[in-house]
């Protein structure tokens, strides 16, 4: 090739570069989530998965732990919550309220229990089985307690 060929399409490449650059002057700025669209998955393979708000916040969180997997769901007032996973002894399901209220299900090594508390833990109840049998407990807000049998 000639010197004369190689400027011309050192020329041509330069005009085409110089357009592309006015060319995109013109196009809008692309902004990420601007418009988004609904999308459905066959299968999503993840370790853990968050569900942010408008705000950045967490509200729903899926994940794995050494026992199985782990569901939890918060509210708007970062108070409310519940909570749903494997333990070592099998599942357990809490709900605990805005006003410190809390009730859970769950499996201990005996069997299983249900727990209901006051707010500000202050009272509690809670009916399962214990390592010799059924039990009823109840705890008062100055800590007395009570139980059958």
């Amino acid at each position: 090739m000639r010197v004369k060929q190689k400027l011309m399409y050192m020329v041509l490449g330069g005009v085409l570069v110089f357009a592309g650059y006015i060319l995109a002057s013109f196009a809008p700025d692309s902004v990420a989530q601007s418009g988004v669209q609904d999308v459905t998955f066959g299968k999503v393979t993840c370790s853990s998965l968050d569900v942010v708000g408008n705000g950045g916040k967490v509200g729903v969180r899926l994940a794995n732990n050494e026992h199985g997997g782990f569901m939890g769901a918060q509210g708007k007032d970062g108070k409310s919550m519940v909570l749903l996973y494997n333990n070592k002894n099998g599942g357990y399901v809490s709900a605990r309220g805005k006003y410190g209220g809390q009730v859970l299900l769950y499996n201990t090594e005996y069997g299983g229990s249900v727990s209901a508390k006051g707010k500000g833990f202050k009272g509690l109840v809670s009916f399962g089985i214990k390592e010799h049998g059924g039990v009823i407990q109840t705890f008062d807000r100055h800590g007395q307690t009570s139980s059958l049998p």
